[in-house]
């Protein structure tokens, strides 16, 4: 899951997948959608003060600033 990431229509630097937000859950100020990339990737995403993204189909870009990205292994 991504904790702090951006959604936006334009594509960033770096640190970006490019995909389609395919689910969401609205709780309040929060959000958490489902995002897939075109390769069949999906992650989650959580959003604070979300918009309505569901049913888009514009390709949008989850990132995150490098400093704010940890890896986890299973």
């Amino acid at each position: 899951m991504l904790r702090t990431p951006h959604l936006d229509a334009l594509a960033p630097d770096e640190n970006a997948f490019a995909g389609k937000v395919t689910d969401s859950l609205f709780q309040g100020d929060l959000a958490v959608h489902r995002f897939t990339t075109p390769a069949g990737l999906v992650l989650q995403v959580a959003e604070l003060n979300p918009r309505q993204r569901v049913g888009s189909k514009a390709t949008v870009f989850a990132w995150a600033e490098p400093e704010d990205v940890v890896g986890l292994s299973d």
